[in-house]
Order: C-alpha cells, then sequence, then structure tokens
C-alpha cells in the first residue's frame, strides 16, 4: 500500500495546507452561488445575439507568475442603447479592468479602467497590449484547460457571465468561437 508521503509530486506545484483547501472549497461554493443568482438576473445568450449585449471568445493565457494572470475576450452591444462596465468579478481571486498601453517615453503602462463605455451597436475587444482583465491571486496555480469565471457588471443590462479557457499563450486565435 502506498503511503500518502510516497506520492510523486510536481515540483512546480505549491504544497496545499488544509486550510487553503478549505478556502477554495468556500470560495468555489461562493462564486456557484453567486453566478446562480446571476443567473437569474441576466439575459440568456444565444449564438445569434442579435438585440443583445454578450461577452464572449473569453480566454486566458497560461500565466507564468501563478499570482497574476490576464483574460482577452469580446462584448458586442447589439442592442439600441449604450452601456457601461462598472466591473468585473472572478472566482479565481480578483480581477478588475486594466489598459495597457505606452507613455511618452516609451515606457509600458498599465491603468485601472473603472467604467467602460460600450456603445449601442459595437463590439469591444480585450487583447493583449490593450484592453485585459486582469486577475490577481488565483486561489491555485492556473493550468491549460481550467475554465475561469468571469462575471460582469452594466449599468444597464446587469451582469453577463462567461468562462474563460486557460490556454497555451499565443493560441487565442485557434480557439473555436462560442458564447457562454
Amino acid at each position: 500500500m502506498q503511503r500518502l508521503s510516497d506520492k510523486p509530486t510536481n515540483p512546480t506545484r505549491r504544497p496545499v495546507s488544509r486550510l487553503r483547501r478549505r478556502h477554495r472549497f468556500l470560495v468555489a461554493a461562493a462564486v456557484v452561488v453567486g453566478t446562480a443568482g446571476a443567473a437569474g438576473c441576466s439575459k440568456p445568450t444565444d449564438n445569434a445575439h442579435h438585440g443583445q449585449l454578450v461577452v464572449v471568445d473569453a480566454t486566458i493565457d497560461w500565466p507564468a507568475n501563478p499570482d497574476v494572470a490576464s483574460a482577452q475576450l469580446t462584448i458586442k452591444n447589439d442592442t439600441d442603447a449604450g452601456d457601461v462596465v462598472t466591473g468585473v468579478t472572478s472566482g479565481s481571486g480578483t480581477a478588475s479592468i486594466h489598459r495597457s498601453g505606452t507613455d511618452a517615453t516609451g515606457r509600458s503602462t498599465m491603468k485601472r479602467v473603472e467604467r467602460l463605455e460600450v456603445p449601442s451597436g459595437k463590439t469591444v475587444e480585450f487583447r493583449s497590449g490593450g484592453l485585459h482583465v486582469m486577475l490577481k491571486d488565483p486561489p491555485t496555480p492556473l493550468e491549460i484547460g481550467d475554465k475561469v469565471t468571469l462575471t460582469f457588471r452594466f449599468e444597464k443590462s446587469g451582469l453577463r457571465t462567461v468562462r474563460a479557457e486557460v490556454i497555451e499563450p499565443g493560441t487565442a486565435g485557434d480557439m473555436p468561437s462560442h458564447d457562454e
């Protein structure tokens, strides 16, 4: 019989304490409850999504640093009215919208975006080097294939939830397009 201490270990993974496992479980439970509540507040989406505001095509490049990650996605506003993103939450650590760019001296910059306009009939792209969702301190290191729930709060449209898959960096164009 193999003892627990004889199990092979993955040297890239940090040991997980019992308290940390409990914390992860409680966070996951809170996400499930919150997502279920959010689903009741938002309109369902379909592939056509005509006349709707949707968040689609969400991916996360596998992070080299396990403490931060960046999500890319698309927000499509096919409604007759503009809307504003006022926040984003995640079941995997804290989440916020940021815009990357360069300053006048050519240095890379990143600024938090508190309110993001999504005009009527327009699409807003979140991509590397521009708008993105910054995830900080995920409860476990993200692995390729993991899915992370992101919930966006809009002034008029309420909550929209999408699941972002962790992918190999640079392969976002290879992913099939689909709505959540």
